[in-house]
């Protein structure tokens, strides 16, 4: 009989004490890290147009790219040749280059705006490039339209052949 009242008592003080007084809380904390990441796209590595042998500047098909960033500061996006238009055979036989940019559309907390939306090579005072420019101030995604010409200014003052230039497209953190 000792036993079971002890073993009774026992069983009580431990059940009183593990019964709290007061609400008792606690608390874990979810964190996510999100890397940056930043894209830039396009579906054609090469177009290519035939000249139709007027005086008038000779565009290629709109291209379409696509980019994108979650950078929170935002994204530029540049757009640029590596050099005018050259003769493949004779370097030295240049045409200007004109690139054009459009936004397309876009998605994202960011807002783009083209900055630089039209420029052109000047292959005679010495520059080469043509570039173009947009920029986010956050995260984003969107389609931007390219527009490449081949300024002709007349037809038949240079020599025929195949003519040739790169665009190349670099998003860079803001």
């Amino acid at each position: 009989m000792y036993r079971r009242v002890f073993a009774v008592a026992v069983l009580t003080a431990v059940l009183t004490a593990a019964t709290p007084s007061a609400a008792q809380a606690q608390s874990q904390r979810a964190v996510v890290r999100a890397p940056v990441v930043m894209f830039i796209w396009t579906w054609r590595q090469q177009i290519t147009i035939t000249h139709d042998e007027s005086d008038n500047d000779q565009p290629f098909p709109t291209q379409r790219w696509f980019v994108g960033g979650t950078a929170r500061q935002g994204m530029t996006v540049t757009f640029e040749t590596d050099g005018a238009f050259a003769h493949i055979s004779d370097p030295s036989a240049k045409r200007d280059a004109e690139l054009e940019l459009d936004l397309g559309w876009e998605l994202g907390s960011g807002e783009g705006t083209v900055t630089t939306p039209v420029n052109r090579s000047n292959y005679a005072a010495g520059n080469e490039i043509a570039r173009v420019t947009a920029q986010s101030d956050g995260a984003a995604l969107a389609r931007f339209d390219l527009r490449v010409r081949f300024i002709t200014e007349s037809f038949g003052t240079f020599p025929g052949g195949t003519y040739s230039t790169t665009v190349v497209g670099t998003i860079t953190e803001n």
